[in-house]
C-alpha cells in the first residue's frame, strides 16, 4: 500500500524574517512557527544554481523521507530544531 505526502507551502505554517547566512546555493533565515511561535533557522535551497547530479542528490535524498519536496515545495520539517537561546 503507497503511503500519500500531503504538500503545503512552507509560508503557510512558518513566517520567514532576516537573513542569518548564506551560500553558493542556499540562504538561512530565521523563521517562526506561527501555531506555536517557537523560532527555528531555515536553509532554503536554490535548486535552479544546482547541478542535474545536485538536484538528483537532493531528491533521493528528499525522497528517503526526512524532508519531501512536493513540487519544489518543501513540507514542514520533521526534525525541528529550536534556535538556541529563543
Amino acid at each position: 500500500m503507497a503511503s500519500t505526502t500531503t504538500c503545503t507551502r512552507f509560508t503557510d505554517e512558518y513566517q520567514l524574517f532576516e537573513e542569518l547566512g548564506k551560500g553558493a546555493f542556499s540562504v538561512v533565515r530565521r523563521c517562526m512557527k506561527i501555531t506555536t511561535g517557537q523560532e527555528y533557522a531555515a536553509k532554503i535551497i536554490n535548486t535552479k544554481k544546482l547541478s542535474a547530479r545536485g538536484n538528483h542528490l537532493l531528491q533521493r535524498g528528499a525522497a528517503r523521507g526526512r524532508r519531501p519536496l512536493c513540487g519544489g515545495r518543501r513540507t514542514p520539517p520533521k526534525d525541528e530544531v529550536p534556535l538556541a537561546g529563543h
